[in-house]
Order: structure tokens, then C-alpha cells, then sequence
């Protein structure tokens, strides 16, 4: 199996939709993530299980970015949404998962 990308729209700490593409070339085929503490790479790796398994090791289950769902008004609908491309004997599979928010007064839901 090869993963080609992962596209991550509003989870967690990264904001808008943010792409990644991982390295497929068959001689230098590692893809490296370096980063300061509290930069998202073990959200990264908690976005492969929820668009896997519908599950993350999240204590605060809210997967929407904070700033996000700060800035919503009441009744605005915003979405998280995650899509994982992978190739496996010669056939390429879109995995896509989302979950939408809802602003209900003070607090979305």
C-alpha cells in the first residue's frame, strides 16, 4: 500500500484546508515530519485513525479548530472534514470522513 496524500480541512489545529502529499517515489519513499511541540504532528497521526475509524486519542472530542468555531455565529454550520488517498494493487482509493458543527447560541455543538 502506498499513501499518495492526506487533505485535513478545519481539524484541530490546522485551519482551512491543508494538503499533504507523502513521497511516492520508489527510491527515496519516507516521508518526514519534524516540529516544535504543539504543532500538529500527533494530530496528524490522530487524523489517519478518524478518517480510518471514526476515533481519535483525543480527550476533547471536538475536533474543530478553536478558532473556527469561535468565530461562528448562532445557526452557522462549519464542517471538519479529512481525505486520505492510498494506492494498493494498482487501484487508488479515496477515504474521506466529516463531521459538521452546528453554533447553537453561546456554544457550538
Amino acid at each position: 500500500m502506498t499513501i499518495h496524500k492526506l487533505t485535513l480541512v478545519n481539524f484541530r489545529q490546522f485551519i482551512g484546508e491543508q494538503t499533504v502529499y507523502f513521497s511516492t517515489d520508489k527510491e527515496r519513499n519516507v516521508t518526514v515530519f519534524v516540529g516544535d511541540n504543539t504543532s500538529g504532528k500527533t494530530t496528524f497521526i490522530n487524523a489517519f485513525q478518524w478518517i480510518l475509524y471514526d476515533n481519535t486519542a483525543f480527550t476533547d472530542k471536538i475536533l474543530l479548530n478553536k478558532n473556527v468555531a469561535n468565530g461562528m455565529s448562532v445557526g452557522e454550520r462549519q464542517s471538519v472534514c479529512g481525505t486520505l488517498v492510498i494506492e494498493h494493487d494498482g487501484m487508488t482509493y479515496e477515504i474521506s470522513r466529516k463531521t459538521d458543527y452546528v453554533c447553537s447560541s453561546a456554544k457550538y455543538t
